[in-house]
C-alpha cells in the first residue's frame, strides 16, 4: 500500500448487507477517483487523498491485524447491528474484549485504541443528519465490545440495526454515509477526551452526555466487568490507555454500579490521579 496513505479508511464486507449498504451510499453520493484490487475479493476505492473504502469478503469482526495490511491513521468499521428485540437505530461503539470471551473476536483482555473525538464527531452528526422518516429509529451507543484485534490504529464500528429490514435501508445508509464523511472532514476538536465506567450494554447514562455535553466518550467499560476478584489494575485503565487523546478525567454512572464495584474503581482511579466525576 505505498502509493496510498490515507487518513480514514471505512472497512466494508462483502458478507455483511448493512456493511455494503452504507458503502454504496458513500459511492453514490461522493463517487471515487481510483478503484484498486488488493487482493483476492479485496478491493481499495479511492475517494479522496484523505478517505479510502477498503473492501473485503471477510467477516468484519474477526479480520484480525488489518493495520498490517492497510495504512490508516483511523479505521471505521461499517456494520450491520444485530440484537433480539430488533430496535431500528444507530449505533457507534469502540471495540475489544474486557474477557478471555473471544466468541466475537478480537483477542482475550484486549482492547484496541479509539478516538473519542471521532466518535463524538460521528454521532453528532447521525443527530443532525436524522431524518423524521425513520422516527421509529434510535441513535444509540454501544460500550466496547467484540473484535477485530487491531494492534495500533484507532477504530471504531459505526452500525445500522437491528434486522435485515434496516440493515437494507437506503434512507439509513445515506444518513450514515453523510454523517461519517462530513464528520471526518470538518472535525471538531474542541470536546473533552473521556471514557465511561459502569452501567449495562447500551450505555444509557451516556447518551445525553455524548450529545449535550463538552465531554467526547469513547471507550465505556460496563458494570458486569467492573469486579475486583476478576479485573485487575491493568485492565480496568485499559479504557484510558487505549484512547489515543489524552484522557485526565473519567465519566462514573453512579447508579450503574454497585457499591463494590464504585469502592474498586475509584481506589484505582485516585491512585492515578484521574478525575472522577459523577454521573
Amino acid at each position: 500500500m505505498a502509493e496510498l496513505n490515507p487518513k480514514f479508511v471505512l472497512i466494508s464486507s462483502t458478507q455483511d448487507i448493512a456493511s455494503v449498504n452504507i458503502k454504496e451510499s458513500i459511492i453514490n453520493e461522493y463517487d471515487f477517483s481510483d478503484k484498486i484490487t488488493v487482493d483476492v475479493n479485496e478491493t481499495i476505492y479511492k475517494i479522496s487523498d484523505e478517505i479510502v473504502i477498503f473492501e473485503t469478503d471477510k467477516e468484519l469482526i474477526f479480520y484480525n491485524n488489518l493495520d498490517k495490511k492497510i495504512n490508516g491513521d483511523y479505521f471505521i468499521f461499517l456494520s450491520r447491528h444485530k440484537s433480539q428485540s430488533k430496535i431500528p437505530g444507530f449505533y457507534i461503539h469502540p471495540i475489544g474484549n474486557f474477557s478471555k470471551d473471544v466468541s466475537f473476536g478480537g483477542k482475550e483482555k484486549e482492547l484496541c485504541y479509539t478516538s473519542a473525538l471521532l466518535i463524538k464527531n460521528i454521532f453528532l452528526k447521525i443527530n443532525s443528519n436524522f431524518d423524521i422518516q425513520l422516527k421509529n429509529w434510535k441513535i444509540g451507543l454501544e460500550v466496547t465490545h467484540h473484535g477485530p484485534y487491531i494492534e495500533k490504529t484507532p477504530c471504531v464500528f459505526v452500525e445500522i440495526g437491528s434486522s435485515e429490514e434496516e440493515w437494507r435501508n437506503k434512507l439509513a445508509g445515506k444518513i450514515l454515509a453523510k454523517s461519517i464523511i462530513e464528520s471526518i472532514t470538518d472535525m471538531n476538536k474542541s470536546f473533552i477526551p473521556t471514557v465511561g465506567y459502569g452501567g449495562p450494554h447500551y450505555a444509557p447514562a451516556f447518551i445525553s452526555l455524548q450529545k449535550e455535553s463538552e465531554y467526547a466518550i469513547g471507550h465505556i467499560m460496563p458494570s458486569y466487568y467492573i469486579i475486583e476478584e476478576e479485573i485487575n489494575e491493568e485492565l480496568l485503565l485499559k479504557p484510558i490507555h487505549k484512547t489515543v487523546e489524552p484522557v485526565t478525567k473519567v465519566l462514573i454512572d453512579w447508579k450503574g454500579l454497585k457499591s463494590a464495584e464504585r469502592q474498586f474503581l475509584l481506589k484505582v482511579l485516585k491512585e492515578k490521579s484521574i478525575e472522577t466525576i459523577k454521573i
